[in-house]
């Protein structure tokens, strides 16, 4: 039998949340980058970042559908084996940047445009933010992991194989596995002011939590060194029968239609400055020629991920997430990649055009929030959304500034509230602390959501603890941006 913690009825959490303020939540600062090529193999830079570029109007998303299509096997699960990846190569910078100061700090209130909402507080600029990051010296140039000789660290997860031997990522597309098992990796190295470790999209489903009551999830977390990593799980039985579920042929070219957008959207910083064609101009008839197709294949397994670290009430945080692309460069910059921390990334978005009141609702109620609350957590400003008739035409292109988007539906019967948000996910970031201190070192304690309002939260039987010590990093400091100081609110 597994071993009970606690369930949490998220109803009673939400009615003790309902007079709370927005909570202190600091400026995201950048600290990494890592990209993943079409094998799903990291790199230590920023070679699969790209440059926005709007699309032409008018132009299908289906094409190229299924000719020049590469899905991502979803069933696979990484689990947290690139974000391990990077913290083995860049812990120790992160820990050497930290050795000066006590960490992120908020000021007492959030500030607010209109007496409204809350925001981003601003961080005091001193050393708490040297913190450091990968990065690559040039785009296009796939070297994994140039800067560091340190091993992978161990997935806590698993206390019997390191995440770089797990099955799902030595087993090439067409099935046998890649090799022997490597030799297990040190374990993640102990983190300075590092409270979670986790990818955005975790945080994000926990955010959401409160407007999708229906959307059950279950993740794992394990304390190692003092820091509790965060996983999604992907193996549960509501996934499993989504996954038996086969969808028709009409779903998943609807499912390519975000993937082509992103494709007719952006090129390689190089490119955005050189006059070559725009994926949008290959579009119909042209797109057929030889050339032109093995230019414009959409490979959905390619990803750029930022790494940033900040601050939720008490709660510091470590985050990953994919970045769709920047804003292209001037003329002058020569198509570099500009530093870590003004990179001005956008999130790009697809939706269907919005016709009548029932569309605009289900827009604004479930669409915006998570548009939001994907791009908040990671300091993106901007998000294009691309709305797409019913057979999948680009009909029109709006921007949003991320910070306003909670203002676009304040006061609107049975919409979503930011503040809400934000302090659900202090909550249950608090209750996985309490567990996972309960439980001890390297113990997985499970919390998940059934869909109907209850949180299981709950140790696995059978697990090996973890109970890893600390491990320096052999890798060198450099200096990483300071925050700026302006509050980035919520209006």
């Amino acid at each position: 039998m597994s071993r009970h913690f606690e369930t949490i009825n998220v109803d009673a959490v939400l009615e003790t949340l309902a007079a709370k303020a927005f909570p202190h939540f600091t400026e995201p600062v950048e600290v990494g980058c890592f990209s993943l090529d079409a094998a799903r193999a990291f790199h230590d830079d920023a070679s699969e970042l790209r440059c926005y570029h709007p699309s032409k109007t008018g132009v299908s998303l289906s094409e190229g559908y299924p000719d020049r299509y590469v899905a991502r096997d979803e069933a696979m699960d990484e689990g947290l084996a690139h974000l391990l990846t990077w913290i083995g190569l860049h812990g120790g910078e992160l820990n050497a940047a930290r050795s000066g100061g006590g960490g992120a700090r908020a000021s007492a209130a959030a500030t607010a445009a209109g007496g409204g909402g809350g925001g981003y507080v601003a961080p005091h600029p001193p050393s708490d933010h040297h913190a450091t990051a990968s990065e690559a010296p040039k785009a296009g140039a796939h070297t994994p992991t140039p800067r560091s000789t340190a091993a992978a660290a161990t997935d806590p997860f698993r206390a019997d194989e390191p995440h770089s031997a797990h099955p799902s990522k030595r087993r090439r597309r067409g099935g046998e596995d890649s090799g022997p098992k490597p030799a297990p990796g040190p374990p993640p190295p102990q983190l300075a002011d590092v409270h979670f470790a986790t990818y955005r999209g975790v945080c994000t489903r926990l955010l959401c939590t409160p407007y999708s009551r229906r959307d059950p999830w279950t993740v794992d977390i394990a304390r190692s060194n003092g820091t509790i990593y965060i996983r999604d799980v992907k193996d549960t039985p509501h996934r499993q029968a989504d996954r038996a579920q086969t969808m028709s042929p009409r779903q998943k070219e609807m499912c390519f239609w975000g993937y082509r957008f992103e494709g007719y959207s952006t090129v390689p910083p190089r490119a955005a400055t050189s006059g070559h064609q725009l994926p949008s101009d290959r579009a119909g008839p042209a797109a057929a020629s030889p050339s032109a197709a093995a230019a414009d294949v959409i490979d959905a397994n390619t990803e750029y991920v930022s790494v940033i670290r900040t601050r939720l009430g008490e709660h510091r945080l470590l985050l990953a997430g994919e970045v769709d692309c920047m804003e292209a460069h001037r003329p002058g910059d020569r198509g570099g990649v500009p530093p870590l921390g003004s990179r001005k990334y956008i999130e790009l978005k697809t939706s269907v055009v919005i016709t009548d009141d029932r569309r605009r609702t289900s827009f604004e109620r479930y669409k915006l929030l998570k548009f939001w609350a994907q791009s908040f957590l990671l300091k993106v400003p901007k998000i294009v959304v691309g709305f797409r008739d019913d057979d999948g035409q680009l009909v029109s292109l709006q921007t949003l500034n991320t910070t306003r988007i909670p203002k676009l539906v304040r006061g609107k019967d049975r919409m979503w509230d930011a503040t809400v948000c934000m302090n659900f996910l202090e909550t249950v970031l608090g209750r996985m602390a309490r567990a996972a201190t309960h439980a001890g070192d390297g113990v997985v304690v499970t919390l998940t959501y059934d869909g109907a309002g209850s949180i299981l939260v709950h140790a696995i039987p059978g697990r090996p603890p973890v109970v890893p010590p600390p491990t320096p990093v052999d890798s060198q400091p450099t200096d990483a941006p300071t925050p700026s100081t302006q509050a980035y609110a919520v209006l």
